[in-house]
């Protein structure tokens, strides 16, 4: 029976997979996307030795001054998340229009491992131990109180990093809750309450951070176990991360993480199984969420409690 359990890659469904958009996700947004050749591999870390003042002046018959560049390796290990669904025949036999159980599993699918990867980022971003420089603004200060000032907050963040990361940083990501507050925040409004709308928009809360880009984590999920009664969270917590990414990845060009990828960023399969009277829909994708220049951001931690 040729066709017994025969699993190939459905190409329609992978084009669903590749088109599919998760409305609230900004996990791609955060680090940029770099492709890469094999699952595992050493990728360099140049240190900040070009940076170091020497002495360049060289007297008359003398040699000049020696210098030196040193760099070191990092690892990378990607791994595979992938999820299956079983279509029945009977179910799509009785399928009515338009709905297209194919489709319908593929999407759902996907949507499930960008909640995946949207969860591995928003962890990796405000996990204390991932950065050299991090703070708790704590209850005392936090954006919610009167005497809060988040702008000087986050300008203190941004003159570490440049002082010990040695870049600007260009952006800013944070959650829903932490942005609830700064929209009401007496620091911000004062700010603005003289523009045209005198509304905090994301755009305007970056150029008052002194950021080209302000993310805002507003991902929801389901935190409860499967048949448990639901309780829901958001996946981006009180926290703020402020960092500096290039324009487009590099070498020799300093970025707080990447997201590495290889091979099609959804693979997509489909396979009979008779004994189940149906098919099996899979979508699978394999990344690591790196964070590469530990220095060239800076964690709030508790912006709001």
């Amino acid at each position: 029976m040729p066709y017994f359990n025969t699993i190939h890659v459905n190409q329609p469904l992978t084009n669903v997979s590749v088109r599919y958009n998760w409305g609230e996700g900004i996990a791609d947004k955060v680090f940029p996307e770099v492709p890469v050749a094999k699952e595992s591999d050493v990728y360099f870390i140049y240190d900040s030795d070009n940076l170091r003042v020497d002495e360049t002046i060289r007297a008359n018959r003398a040699e000049s001054n020696v210098v030196g560049m040193d760099y070191s390796t990092a690892t990378y290990t990607l791994e595979e998340h992938a999820l299956k669904e079983l279509v029945s025949y009977r179910d799509r036999a009785n399928a009515d229009a338009p709905l297209n159980l194919d489709v319908d599993a593929a999407e759902h699918l996907t949507e499930k491992l960008l909640i995946r990867r949207e969860l591995d980022v928003a962890t990796l971003c405000f996990t204390t131990t991932t950065w050299a420089n991090n703070a708790t603004v704590g209850s005392a200060s936090a954006w919610d109180t009167s005497t809060s000032n988040p702008i000087a907050d986050v300008l203190t963040a941004t003159s570490l990093v440049l002082r010990s990361g040695f870049v600007r940083p260009n952006r800013g990501v944070m959650g829903w809750e932490v942005m609830r507050q700064l929209k009401v925040n007496s620091t911000t409004t004062d700010r603005i309450k003289y523009t045209e709308r005198a509304i905090i928009t994301d755009e305007l809360m970056a150029s008052l951070f002194d950021l080209d880009q302000l993310l805002v984590g507003r991902a929801a999920r389901v935190t409860s176990a499967e048949g448990a009664a639901q309780t829901t969270g958001f996946i981006w917590s009180k926290d703020m991360l402020v960092y500096h990414v290039p324009s487009r990845p590099s070498l020799r060009s300093p970025a707080a993480g990447y997201i590495l990828t290889v091979g099609a960023r959804f693979r997509t399969k489909k396979w009979r199984e008779e004994k189940l009277g149906g098919d099996y829909i899979e979508v699978s994708t394999m990344f690591s969420v790196r964070a590469v220049a530990t220095s060239a951001a800076y964690l709030l931690k508790q912006c709001v409690v």
